[in-house]
């Protein structure tokens, strides 16, 4: 057995006497991960389908909205503030400073585009008392939008 894990990929040989990948492919789901048999890749021409467009583009896509949405929340907040950039430091005096609710929703929505591939591994890894890095990661995100 063989994994690659920047490619998602694993490698597995059929024991001896074994002629189907089933059991393999059930216990693989069990860990709440899919497994599928190898396929080479159809070509680009031929990849329409829009279940395969969203399961080829959805990380990126969503990763750039974050990402949008994380920048447009922090220029918001530096260009509706009296004095810009220290808005995104804090204020010199507590409570002085409010976030604006535009700021707000576009932080909340880089947290959700963010994380929606992330949370369903972490509750799953809850469920199972197997934390990872998935929990690890949605942990970090509660934790640093605490009061401060």
């Amino acid at each position: 057995m063989s994994c690659d894990l920047l490619n998602g990929t694993m490698t597995v040989s059929l024991p001896e006497g074994q002629r189907t990948p089933g059991p393999i492919m059930q216990a693989v789901r069990k860990t709440g991960m899919h497994a599928s048999l190898w396929q080479e890749e159809e070509p680009v021409a031929d990849n329409h389908d829009t279940g395969k467009l969203w399961q080829r583009w959805g990380r990126p896509l969503l990763c750039l909205l974050s990402a949008l949405c994380l920048g447009s929340g922090m220029g918001w907040q530096v260009l509706s503030q009296e004095h810009g950039l220290l808005a995104l430091i804090g204020s010199a005096t507590p409570g002085t400073a409010m976030l604006p609710f535009a700021s707000w929703l576009l932080y909340l929505s880089a947290i959700v585009s963010g994380a929606w591939y992330v949370a369903p591994k972490a509750l799953y890894a809850l469920r199972t008392v197997r934390p990872d890095m998935h929990v690890l990661m949605l942990v970090a995100v509660a934790g640093c939008h605490g009061p401060r």
